[in-house]
Protein backbone atom coordinates (compact mmCIF):
# COMPACT_ATOMS: atom_id res chain seq x y z
CA UNK A 1 0.00 0.00 0.00
CA UNK A 2 2.79 2.55 0.92
CA UNK A 3 3.84 1.78 -2.60
CA UNK A 4 1.16 2.55 -4.62
CA UNK A 5 0.96 6.45 -2.14
CA UNK A 6 4.43 7.04 -4.04
CA UNK A 7 2.87 7.26 -7.35
CA UNK A 8 1.87 10.33 -6.15
CA UNK A 9 4.42 13.37 -6.87
CA UNK A 10 5.60 15.27 -3.82
CA UNK A 11 3.57 18.53 -5.09
CA UNK A 12 0.67 16.94 -4.85
CA UNK A 13 1.40 15.48 -1.83
CA UNK A 14 2.10 18.97 -0.47
CA UNK A 15 -1.35 20.26 -1.97
CA UNK A 16 -3.45 17.90 -0.65
CA UNK A 17 -2.45 18.11 2.59
CA UNK A 18 -2.97 21.76 2.25
CA UNK A 19 -6.40 21.72 1.36
CA UNK A 20 -7.04 19.12 3.76
CA UNK A 21 -5.73 21.26 6.26
CA UNK A 22 -8.27 24.80 5.84
CA UNK A 23 -11.30 22.15 4.65
CA UNK A 24 -14.17 22.66 6.85
CA UNK A 25 -17.33 21.42 6.39
CA UNK A 26 -19.33 24.69 5.33
CA UNK A 27 -16.37 24.69 2.35
CA UNK A 28 -17.83 22.44 -0.36
CA UNK A 29 -15.53 23.55 -2.87
CA UNK A 30 -12.49 22.67 -1.13
CA UNK A 31 -13.76 19.54 0.27
CA UNK A 32 -14.74 19.14 -4.07
CA UNK A 33 -11.37 20.01 -4.97
CA UNK A 34 -9.98 17.06 -2.41
CA UNK A 35 -12.21 14.83 -4.27
CA UNK A 36 -10.92 16.03 -7.60
CA UNK A 37 -7.31 15.27 -6.87
CA UNK A 38 -8.14 11.85 -5.96
CA UNK A 39 -9.81 11.07 -8.76
CA UNK A 40 -7.41 12.47 -11.15
CA UNK A 41 -4.68 10.66 -8.83
CA UNK A 42 -6.09 8.00 -7.05
CA UNK A 43 -2.94 6.87 -5.38
CA UNK A 44 -3.72 9.81 -2.93
CA UNK A 45 -7.02 7.56 -1.45
CA UNK A 46 -3.99 6.05 -0.04
CA UNK A 47 -2.52 9.16 1.29
CA UNK A 48 -5.85 10.19 2.46
CA UNK A 49 -6.50 7.10 4.10
CA UNK A 50 -3.50 7.89 6.61
CA UNK A 51 -5.63 10.98 8.42
CA UNK A 52 -7.54 8.13 9.68
CA UNK A 53 -4.64 6.83 12.04
CA UNK A 54 -3.71 10.29 12.94
CA UNK A 55 -5.70 11.54 16.49
CA UNK A 56 -4.98 15.26 15.26
CA UNK A 57 -6.91 14.42 11.89
CA UNK A 58 -8.85 12.15 12.65
CA UNK A 59 -12.18 13.41 13.41
CA UNK A 60 -12.05 16.00 10.00
CA UNK A 61 -11.10 12.66 8.19
CA UNK A 62 -14.20 11.12 9.08
CA UNK A 63 -16.29 14.41 8.75
CA UNK A 64 -14.36 15.25 5.04
CA UNK A 65 -15.16 11.07 4.35
CA UNK A 66 -18.54 11.32 4.72
CA UNK A 67 -20.07 14.81 3.46
CA UNK A 68 -21.78 14.22 -0.22
CA UNK A 69 -19.27 15.90 -1.84
CA UNK A 70 -16.62 13.33 -1.60
CA UNK A 71 -18.16 11.39 -3.96
CA UNK A 72 -15.65 8.84 -5.51
CA UNK A 73 -17.98 6.87 -7.10
CA UNK A 74 -15.99 7.02 -10.59
CA UNK A 75 -13.24 4.98 -8.67
CA UNK A 76 -15.08 1.92 -9.02
CA UNK A 77 -13.19 0.45 -11.83
CA UNK A 78 -10.09 1.42 -10.15
CA UNK A 79 -10.80 0.02 -7.13
CA UNK A 80 -11.70 -3.42 -8.81
CA UNK A 81 -8.12 -3.73 -10.26
CA UNK A 82 -6.24 -2.28 -6.85
CA UNK A 83 -6.99 -4.68 -3.98
CA UNK A 84 -5.07 -2.29 -1.11
CA UNK A 85 -7.98 0.31 -2.42
CA UNK A 86 -10.59 -1.78 -1.26
CA UNK A 87 -9.85 -1.34 2.43
CA UNK A 88 -9.81 2.57 2.09
CA UNK A 89 -13.07 2.34 0.27
CA UNK A 90 -14.69 0.00 2.96
CA UNK A 91 -13.19 1.77 5.72
CA UNK A 92 -15.29 4.89 4.31
CA UNK A 93 -18.38 2.86 3.56
CA UNK A 94 -17.94 2.23 7.58
CA UNK A 95 -18.08 6.05 8.31
CA UNK A 96 -21.13 6.95 6.25
CA UNK A 97 -19.50 7.72 2.61
CA UNK A 98 -22.52 6.48 0.48
CA UNK A 99 -20.57 6.62 -2.52
CA UNK A 100 -18.52 3.67 -1.34
CA UNK A 101 -21.37 2.31 0.67
CA UNK A 102 -22.88 1.85 -2.67
CA UNK A 103 -19.84 0.63 -4.14
CA UNK A 104 -18.85 -2.22 -2.46
CA UNK A 105 -21.74 -4.30 -3.19
CA UNK A 106 -21.18 -3.70 -6.83
CA UNK A 107 -17.25 -4.52 -6.99
CA UNK A 108 -16.25 -7.54 -9.65
CA UNK A 109 -12.97 -8.29 -8.07
CA UNK A 110 -10.48 -10.31 -9.22
CA UNK A 111 -8.99 -13.59 -7.80
CA UNK A 112 -5.79 -13.56 -9.29
CA UNK A 113 -5.29 -10.16 -7.96
CA UNK A 114 -6.12 -10.73 -4.24
CA UNK A 115 -3.99 -14.14 -4.50
CA UNK A 116 -1.27 -11.85 -5.10
CA UNK A 117 -2.30 -9.18 -2.14
CA UNK A 118 -2.94 -12.21 0.28
CA UNK A 119 0.25 -13.06 -0.70
CA UNK A 120 2.35 -10.04 0.16
CA UNK A 121 0.68 -9.47 2.97
CA UNK A 122 -1.40 -12.42 4.72
CA UNK A 123 -2.90 -9.93 7.55
CA UNK A 124 -5.48 -8.82 4.22
CA UNK A 125 -7.15 -12.58 4.25
CA UNK A 126 -8.64 -11.88 7.82
CA UNK A 127 -9.59 -8.58 6.67
CA UNK A 128 -11.89 -9.61 3.71
CA UNK A 129 -13.07 -12.76 5.88
CA UNK A 130 -14.66 -9.74 8.29
CA UNK A 131 -16.04 -8.18 4.89
CA UNK A 132 -17.83 -11.35 4.08
CA UNK A 133 -19.00 -11.76 7.80
CA UNK A 134 -20.64 -7.98 7.42
CA UNK A 135 -22.84 -9.19 4.33
CA UNK A 136 -20.78 -8.56 1.46
CA UNK A 137 -22.04 -11.52 -0.68
CA UNK A 138 -18.86 -10.83 -3.52
CA UNK A 139 -16.33 -10.61 -0.71
CA UNK A 140 -17.63 -14.21 0.43
CA UNK A 141 -17.60 -15.40 -3.67
CA UNK A 142 -13.91 -14.05 -4.00
CA UNK A 143 -12.84 -16.18 -0.89
CA UNK A 144 -14.51 -19.06 -2.05
CA UNK A 145 -12.56 -19.09 -5.32
CA UNK A 146 -9.31 -17.66 -3.19
CA UNK A 147 -9.60 -21.48 -1.49
CA UNK A 148 -10.00 -22.90 -4.68
CA UNK A 149 -7.44 -21.29 -6.41
CA UNK A 150 -4.88 -20.70 -3.66
CA UNK A 151 -2.37 -22.78 -2.00
CA UNK A 152 -1.18 -24.20 1.34
CA UNK A 153 -0.65 -20.09 2.45
CA UNK A 154 -4.55 -19.18 1.79
CA UNK A 155 -5.61 -22.56 2.93
CA UNK A 156 -4.01 -22.55 6.31
CA UNK A 157 -5.08 -19.05 6.86
CA UNK A 158 -8.17 -19.85 6.02
CA UNK A 159 -8.20 -22.93 8.83
CA UNK A 160 -7.09 -20.65 11.11
CA UNK A 161 -9.48 -18.28 10.76
CA UNK A 162 -11.99 -21.09 10.89
CA UNK A 163 -10.71 -22.28 13.93
CA UNK A 164 -11.24 -19.02 15.34
CA UNK A 165 -15.19 -19.34 14.59
CA UNK A 166 -15.76 -17.35 11.58
CA UNK A 167 -18.97 -18.53 9.42
CA UNK A 168 -17.54 -16.74 6.66
CA UNK A 169 -13.93 -18.54 6.82
CA UNK A 170 -15.90 -22.12 6.89
CA UNK A 171 -18.31 -20.79 3.59
CA UNK A 172 -15.28 -20.59 1.98
CA UNK A 173 -13.77 -23.65 3.10
CA UNK A 174 -17.38 -25.18 2.14
CA UNK A 175 -17.62 -24.12 -1.42
CA UNK A 176 -13.71 -24.11 -2.31
CA UNK A 177 -12.33 -26.64 -1.02
CA UNK A 178 -10.91 -29.37 -3.47
CA UNK A 179 -10.13 -32.97 -3.11
CA UNK A 180 -6.25 -32.04 -3.29
CA UNK A 181 -7.13 -29.37 -0.56
CA UNK A 182 -8.99 -32.09 1.64
CA UNK A 183 -6.32 -34.49 0.92
CA UNK A 184 -3.24 -32.01 2.19
CA UNK A 185 -5.75 -31.13 5.10
CA UNK A 186 -6.35 -34.65 6.55
CA UNK A 187 -2.89 -35.60 5.89
CA UNK A 188 -1.30 -32.49 7.80
CA UNK A 189 -4.32 -33.76 10.81
CA UNK A 190 -2.57 -36.94 10.68
CA UNK A 191 0.53 -36.42 11.38
CA UNK A 192 0.66 -33.04 13.33
CA UNK A 193 -2.99 -33.23 14.97
CA UNK A 194 -1.17 -32.57 18.38
CA UNK A 195 1.09 -29.51 17.08
CA UNK A 196 0.35 -26.85 19.77
CA UNK A 197 0.88 -24.47 17.00
CA UNK A 198 -1.32 -25.62 13.69
CA UNK A 199 -2.41 -29.07 14.52
CA UNK A 200 -5.06 -28.27 17.41
CA UNK A 201 -6.83 -25.99 14.95
CA UNK A 202 -6.77 -27.80 12.18
CA UNK A 203 -8.40 -30.45 14.15
CA UNK A 204 -11.25 -27.95 15.67
CA UNK A 205 -11.73 -27.29 12.25
CA UNK A 206 -11.85 -31.23 10.81
CA UNK A 207 -14.36 -31.95 13.72
CA UNK A 208 -16.28 -28.83 13.49
CA UNK A 209 -20.33 -29.38 12.31
CA UNK A 210 -19.97 -26.24 10.10
CA UNK A 211 -17.44 -28.06 7.81
CA UNK A 212 -19.34 -29.49 4.89
CA UNK A 213 -17.04 -29.28 2.28
CA UNK A 214 -19.38 -29.89 -0.79
CA UNK A 215 -16.35 -30.21 -3.62
CA UNK A 216 -15.89 -28.15 -6.48
CA UNK A 217 -14.60 -29.40 -9.98
CA UNK A 218 -11.12 -31.55 -9.35
CA UNK A 219 -8.37 -29.74 -11.13
CA UNK A 220 -6.80 -32.00 -13.55
CA UNK A 221 -3.79 -32.71 -11.36
CA UNK A 222 -5.96 -33.80 -8.50
CA UNK A 223 -8.34 -36.64 -10.89
CA UNK A 224 -6.89 -39.97 -8.75
CA UNK A 225 -8.22 -38.32 -6.01
CA UNK A 226 -11.15 -40.50 -4.54
CA UNK A 227 -13.62 -38.32 -2.66
CA UNK A 228 -15.32 -41.19 -0.99
CA UNK A 229 -11.88 -42.22 -0.07
CA UNK A 230 -11.19 -38.59 1.57
CA UNK A 231 -14.75 -38.60 3.23
CA UNK A 232 -14.42 -41.59 5.01
CA UNK A 233 -10.87 -40.60 6.35
CA UNK A 234 -12.39 -36.93 7.41
CA UNK A 235 -15.55 -39.37 8.84
CA UNK A 236 -12.32 -40.97 10.62
CA UNK A 237 -11.12 -37.83 12.39
CA UNK A 238 -14.25 -36.96 13.55
CA UNK A 239 -16.21 -34.40 11.41
CA UNK A 240 -20.46 -35.56 11.55
CA UNK A 241 -20.78 -34.26 8.12
CA UNK A 242 -18.89 -36.53 6.78
CA UNK A 243 -20.00 -39.32 8.90
CA UNK A 244 -23.35 -39.07 8.47
CA UNK A 245 -21.89 -38.55 4.37
CA UNK A 246 -20.32 -42.49 4.81
CA UNK A 247 -22.28 -44.39 7.72
CA UNK A 248 -25.76 -42.94 6.36
CA UNK A 249 -25.60 -45.08 3.51
CA UNK A 250 -23.69 -48.27 5.05
CA UNK A 251 -26.83 -47.83 7.30
CA UNK A 252 -29.14 -47.36 4.24
CA UNK A 253 -27.81 -50.43 2.38
CA UNK A 254 -27.28 -52.79 5.48
CA UNK A 255 -30.88 -52.06 6.06
CA UNK A 256 -31.90 -53.15 2.43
Amino acid sequence: MGDSVEMALPVELDIFRSLFDRACLEDVETIDSLREMVVDEPSLLFFFGRFFSDPKSLEKAQAIGRHPAFDLSVLKTWVEKTPPALMVMAGLAQGGNESAQKMIPELKLDPQSYHKTVHRDPDYLPYLTLMAEAGHDNIAALLAQLVWGGDDLILSGMVGIAAEGSHAAFAALNAGVTAGHLSTLVRFAEQYGEDPVYGISLRKVLQSPAFRPIFLPLREEEEELEAPDLMAKLAGLGNPFAQESVIGPWFKAVGQ
